[in-house]
């Protein structure tokens, strides 16, 4: 007695902590199914007598891709081609799987298990214990310690292209171009095609994800991700495993808010930035790019323009026969900006593109002064596809120019239309038109707001 108390004890153990030696009943019931590998995303397939795997429609693979499973016991399958009977899976020796024609008893090498574990559904041969696997466009049997392929199954009946089946394939991917703040990491939005029906293997893990130019800008941190990592555009893109229906869009790396402050001995345009920058943190703008500096780039003043929502430049300013203009750079020689770079008013043609810009503010002496022959900044700013550019007619002073600023920039936080933001500004700042913030002049929407 206590012998056959210990082997079962025994049977019970190894059924628990090995349940591999012990061998599951089917998860199938007989049918035709599709068989489809999880982390590839290819099917089952075959070409005559060989056994592989492939990406494609299921209205282009046909019947290659359709399997019979028949079984014969609790436990082990057959499976055979849907269009010849005769023509099984086997897994003989080896990791040679093929196609055998059989007639009268089934061998063991072409009886299989399909077991559901938490990964998926292994399948398993009777004759070599070996689990099918997905190598490349290959298929192969290993032993679990080779770390096998888990598959996923549907009937034939039940997975289609039209309304008649419960189960849809992908068709398409309704998205638009990703917009991703820099630093930030942000999950890949987009609606399956045909919406509103049961999409089958259409998750985040059935995409293969790629930045197939300007990498730098943004990577694939993990499956269905975007990380913006410089100013820009990058392409993304998408092919859907099963189907190898592919996506291409072009993601834009911008920020919050752009803070430029050129540094020039005597006059203050940095410091008020920084706390401009706090402001638009504490209302939710967090992706800021804030550089204050002697001197800086024409193109980093470009790029700060047409990669962000808001564009504040404090600096000198002044205006001449050629337009308004800031100065960038103080070393040596003056270094201006003018709206020249921005867009050619002969021909009408915009150099960049400022469209995701709402609201540019040129916080320096004379931006937006009238009546030169050549347009001003902002009005260049607002050609090139701006929303909104402020300027000022007159000179301004330093110190009261940040205050406004920054309550220019609270106003707006806050949800104010630009042109009632610098009214109210002025209010409090410049009430009594002292210090010249009063001329500000608005091209483009008066009632633009960041949100």
């Amino acid at each position: 007695m206590k012998k056959i108390v210990s082997l079962v004890l025994a049977c019970l153990l190894t059924v628990t902590l090995f349940p591999h030696m012990a061998q599951a009943s089917s998860v199938l019931s007989t049918d035709s199914y599709y068989i489809n590998e999880k982390s590839s995303g290819k099917y089952l397939w075959v070409s005559g007598s060989i056994a592989g795997a492939k990406q494609g429609k299921i209205s282009t693979l046909g019947t290659s891709i359709q399997w019979k499973v028949t079984n014969k016991d609790s436990t082990w399958s057959t499976v055979t081609r849907i269009s010849d009977s005769t023509k099984y899976l086997c897994n003989e020796s080896g990791s040679t799987v093929n196609i055998k024609t059989v007639s009268g008893t089934t061998p063991d090498s072409c009886l299989w298990s399909f077991t559901m574990e938490s990964g998926g559904i292994r399948i398993k041969n009777k004759a070599t214990g070996n689990y099918l696997y997905i190598s490349g466009g290959s298929v192969a049997a290993v032993s679990l310690s080779a770390n096998p392929s888990y598959w996923r199954t549907i009937p034939t009946s039940k997975y289609g292209t039209t309304s008649a089946y419960t189960y849809r394939e992908l068709l398409g991917l309704s998205m638009g171009n990703p917009v991703v703040r820099l630093g930030e990491t942000k999950t890949i939005s987009y609606n399956k095609l045909p919406v509103s029906t049961n999409v089958l293997w259409a998750g985040v893990n059935d995409f293969t994800y790629s930045i197939t130019e300007n990498s730098g800008n943004c990577s694939v941190p993990s499956a269905g991700k975007l990380k913006g990592r410089n100013l820009g555009t990058a392409t993304l893109k998408m092919v859907h495993k099963p189907t190898g229906l592919t996506i291409t869009k072009t993601v834009t790396v911008m920020v919050d808010a752009a803070l430029f402050g050129v540094t020039s001995t005597g006059h203050d345009h940095s410091s008020g930035l920084q706390n401009v920058s706090n402001t638009l943190t504490n209302a939710g703008y967090d992706h800021i790019w804030l550089k204050t500096s002697g001197t800086i780039s024409m193109a980093d003043i470009k790029k700060g323009l047409q990669y962000s929502s808001l564009f504040i430049s404090r600096s000198h300013g002044g205006s001449s026969s050629d337009g308004s203009y800031i100065v960038i750079g103080n070393a040596k020689s003056e270094t201006r900006f003018y709206g020249s770079e921005l867009y050619d008013w002969s021909t009408g043609e915009a150099w960049i593109d400022l469209s995701r810009c709402k609201v540019c503010l040129f916080v320096g002496c004379e931006t937006g002064k009238v009546g030169t022959p050549n347009h001003n900044l902002p009005e260049s700013a607002v050609g090139a596809g701006a929303k909104a550019a402020v300027g000022f007619q007159k000179s301004i002073t330093c110190s009261e120019a940040n205050t406004f600023t920054k309550e220019v920039v609270k106003n707006l936080a806050a949800g104010q239309g630009i042109a009632t933001a610098l009214r109210n500004a002025v209010n409090v700042v410049d009430k009594y038109g002292a210090y010249g913030l009063d001329s500000y002049k608005v091209s483009g929407n008066q009632s633009q707001t960041l949100n």
